[in-house]
């Protein structure tokens, strides 16, 4: 997050890498999801990669490429190969992005802009009377948005003097700090929970699962209104025995409401664009009959799955 003090008023800036209008997938009724860049985390299944670092950076889409050269010529820094996979090196040095300027066909952009609390919530209130028909509102993402948690609240501040509903998606891998700085300003904290064993965790995402469960522990004492999300991913958690496990901790934790979101391959592509390998290989969809079995345990331990 940069502050600049500008006439002796501060205003915050942030990277955010999409704003997405009319969702319908985070959070209740029509709402405006905010991604923010960077996070602690870097899940395996990860469907956006671009997420991941809190820097800007280089986005090619190889089948919009013409092979023009254009790129290569406004180089400054000499890094443009004619290999066009490697088109991702530049933004290690280069601060001039000559070349996303100078693409006549798009296939370079930037992930991750510098945006002002105001920018975001005048595109916001656009949207206030599809918030106000659907029960819908605004949801910060990311990433993880809650290592930014003052430009958080300062946003939600907007949203709750306008009567927008505000929800944060959140990984929960961050200082309890963090997550305290917004609650009076969050209506809704749709929380991951995504394996029951401290070292599996690990291996997979980099992550602490201590913290999660003990940051989750301190919102349902501090009775948030809490949504977790269990994704189902293959050779992690795509088992009976660990959905079973992770709900008696749901249980344990007085979690009445779960989602479980089915593995997908939607952001195989990103990591293309980044030029990363994709972690997850070729790991198979699940089949539906498997997908139907896992919908049905959450319901055995009083859990609502939503």
């Amino acid at each position: 997050m940069r502050v600049h003090n500008l006439s002796y008023r501060f205003i915050m800036k942030t990277k955010i890498f999409n704003l997405q209008r009319y969702s319908v997938h985070d959070g209740p009724g029509i709402r405006t999801v905010v991604f923010l860049k960077g996070c602690p985390l870097r899940c395996r299944w990860c469907c956006n990669p671009e997420s991941q670092k809190s820097e800007t950076e280089l986005f090619f889409e190889k089948n919009k490429c013409i092979g023009c050269r254009s790129c290569e010529k406004a180089c400054t820094e000499g890094l443009m190969l004619e290999n066009r996979r490697n088109h991702f090196l530049l933004c290690a040095k280069c601060r001039q992005k000559l070349c996303v300027e100078r693409c006549p066909s798009g296939a370079l952009t930037l992930m991750g802009e510098d945006n002002t609390v105001e920018e975001i919530f005048e595109i916001i209130k656009r949207d206030q009377a599809f918030y106000q028909h659907s029960g819908g509102g605004v949801t910060v993402s990311g990433g993880e948005a809650l290592l930014e948690p003052a430009f958080v609240n300062e946003l939600f501040g907007h949203c709750t003097q306008a009567e927008i509903h505000t929800a944060v998606e959140t990984c929960l891998c961050i200082p309890w700090k963090n997550i305290a700085a917004t609650m009076d300003k969050t209506n809704l904290f749709i929380c991951d929970y995504k394996h029951w064993d401290k070292n599996i965790f690990r291996r997979w995402t980099g992550g602490d699962l201590a913290q999660i469960t003990e940051n989750l522990k301190k919102l349902r004492q501090n009775g948030q209104e809490i949504l977790v999300r269990v994704p189902i991913i293959p050779g992690f958690n795509a088992f009976k025995k660990d959905i079973h496990k992770i709900c008696e901790k749901l249980v344990e934790l007085d979690i009445t409401e779960v989602s479980l979101l089915p593995y997908h391959k939607l952001g195989k592509v990103k990591y293309e664009g980044l030029g990363i390998a994709y972690p997850m290989g070729d790991a198979p969809l699940l089949p539906q009959s498997e997908i139907e079995i896992f919908n049905e345990i959450p319901g055995t331990f009083g859990i609502k799955r939503i």
